[in-house]
This record gives C-alpha cells, structure tokens and sequence, in this order.
C-alpha cells in the first residue's frame, strides 16, 4: 500500500504529498484566503506554504493542525481521500452496508454535485457524533451545516 501511496518514490514531491497539498489549496481558496494570508495564520512564510501546496514540501502535526483551525477543516480533510480505500467483496459487507451503498448509488445517479457533497458531509457528521469526539470546533462545524 505505502508504495500506491508514494509512486514507488519517498522523495517529494511524491504522489501522496501532491494530492495533500491539492487538499490545502482547495480549502484556502474556498476560504478566499491568498497564500500570504494563510501562510501568516499558520506561522510560515509565503513560499513554504507554496511549496507544501505543490507538494514539495509536507507540514508537520503542529502545521496541519493550524492549517485546520485557519481553514475550518477537520485534519482528516487535509488526508487524500482515496488514499487507503480498500477494495471489499460484496460478501464482507452487512446488509445494511449493502443497502447503504445501493442507496447512495441511487442518489448520486439522480443528484447534482452540490447534493452529493451535502451527503458525504452529513455522513461524516454521522460518524463523528457516533464516535462520540464532538469538540467545541467540529460542533461549530456541524451547526453550520445544520443551517444551509
């Protein structure tokens, strides 16, 4: 799997810390942040900033953590989504997972991309209140939802 993940390359830039820094991009941007901005909210200088969102450079645990608190992201955002999904039988799945995924299927077929994303982020909401980590921050996050 670490090699998917690096392209059979540790140095950098490196397919995982390229999509990583395509995470951060988005989110500033979505934020109408410049990388001077943000660069000064997370404590960096503007060209380290660049060379992490190029994927040249990756932030430490301290520098995703800011970069959440900045951009109103979980850290979990700023990780490629589809960087450790694994493949599964339909055998390994309950019943309802199956009916789960059959029912998102029917929604994503049907839906726009804005109604697609407004359900990814209400299951995630879901998975985090059941895991019971709601802090002050996510709750924030999760009554913004709430009100669109």
């Amino acid at each position: 799997m670490f090699q998917k993940l690096f392209n059979d390359n540790p140095e950098l830039p490196n397919k995982f810390s390229v999509a990583m820094g395509e995470q951060i991009r988005i989110a500033r941007q979505e934020n109408n942040m410049s990388q001077e901005q943000l660069a000064k909210a997370i404590y960096k200088r503007r060209a380290s900033l660049s060379e992490i969102e190029n994927g040249k450079m990756e932030p430490s645990a301290s520098t995703l953590l800011l970069l959440s608190y900045a951009l109103n992201k979980p850290v979990s955002y700023f990780f490629p989504r589809n960087q450790g999904i694994v493949a599964l039988n339909e055998e390994d799945l309950t019943t309802e997972e199956q009916e789960l995924i059959f029912l998102t299927r029917r929604l994503i077929s049907s839906s726009d991309e804005e109604e697609v994303h407004k359900l990814i982020a209400q299951v995630r909401v879901l998975a985090v209140l059941a895991e019971n980590k709601v802090d002050e921050e996510m709750q924030k996050l999760i009554d913004k939802e709430l009100d669109k």
